[in-house]
């Protein structure tokens, strides 16, 4: 009976050495996954940062270019959505700074490079061109953010929002597609 209950001690001390240490082992993949998605999330935000750095109104009017960041979306959209798409004149656009003309018809955009959030108004303008223009739909297109008077308005109108983040996601797609692109006309590229 004594080595029955010394093969039990045993076994419970080795169950519970076992899963002290699988708890452990957990804990620390755990963190490291933690650890990983903040760096993500840290990258994110360092492109978002970056592109509004890249495309914001500097103050020297001999440099600057303040419709690069137009051209950059309206790019951005003439790969991913296969469509064609205009960039309207600098001024007297009346809230509207691209228009895609797609199979089931128009869509206007405006843009905003901008840290802020993006508020009511600019989606308010949008909307009234759009019903102006008999569009069948428009988008909002920033660096930043949203507020959420911006967000319930554009959900209620079926205006599409994209944000910062979503831009960088836009990004990447179109960045995927001219790769895909570039290796049907060259196999061999990596």
């Amino acid at each position: 009976m004594s080595f029955e209950w010394a093969l039990l001690s045993f076994v419970i001390v080795a169950f519970g050495f076992l899963w002290m240490r699988t708890k452990k082992q957990l804990q620390s993949s755990r963190e490291g996954t933690a650890m990983l998605t903040d760096i993500a999330a840290e990258q994110r935000d360092t492109l978002r940062h970056g592109l509004y750095q890249r495309f914001k109104r500097s103050g020297d009017s001999e440099k600057e270019n303040p419709f690069e960041f137009e051209h950059f979306v309206a790019e951005l959209l003439t790969v991913v959505n296969e469509s064609d798409v205009y960039v309207t004149k600098a001024t007297g656009d009346f809230g509207v700074d691209i228009e895609e003309r797609r199979e089931d018809g128009l869509y206007l955009y405006q843009v905003k490079c901008s840290e802020k959030p993006v508020g009511f108004e600019t989606v308010a303008i949008l909307h009234s061109r759009i019903v102006r223009d008999g569009a069948e739909g428009g988008c909002v297109v920033t660096t930043s953010a949203f507020t959420e008077a911006a967000a319930d308005y554009a959900k209620a109108v079926d205006i599409e929002l994209i944000d910062g983040d979503a831009l960088l996601d836009m990004w990447e797609d179109a960045l995927a597609y001219k790769k895909a692109a570039a290796r049907e006309l060259i196999p061999d590229a990596g």
